[in-house]
């Protein structure tokens, strides 16, 4: 059961490749994104997500580890402003799809509110998706 949209107070931080107040993140979300967690040597200092569009960082840790696009599985939508940019990680919905299908959108409320969603660990930034759909 996911509590990803709850409105949980969040600790933030300085990106070190812009400067952006970015959010926490959990060691658990990173750890699913990263190309190589195992190569970490230590996961217990406080992570962040940085969803600036013009930093190539977005993960980065308060002991100075900073991971970049290049770091990460997963083409990170928040930082993409194409139609072809991942909206929905729990559902593979992208912004051309929630743009033109009120159906996609209609279905990912539907299961948020059902707490079927998975974006605490599918969502790079570990958060609701709802937030990054866009406005129409």
């Amino acid at each position: 059961m996911s509590n990803c949209c709850s409105n949980e107070p969040s600790t933030k931080a300085k990106c070190p490749g812009c400067r952006t107040s970015s959010k926490e993140v959990q060691s658990s979300t990173v750890k699913h994104h990263l190309k190589a967690p195992w190569k970490i040597k230590s996961w217990s200092t406080r992570l962040y997500f940085c969803k600036s569009k013009d930093c190539d960082v977005v993960y980065f840790s308060e002991s100075g580890d900073s991971f970049r696009q290049s770091d990460v599985r997963t083409a990170v939508g928040q930082k993409d402003s194409s139609d072809l940019a991942t909206v929905c990680y729990c559902y593979g919905v992208t912004r051309q799809e929630a743009i033109s299908d009120d159906s996609a959108k209609s279905f990912v409320l539907s299961e948020t509110k059902a707490k079927n969603c998975a974006c605490e660990s599918k969502n790079p930034s570990g958060r609701c998706c709802l937030p990054d759909f866009p406005k129409n």
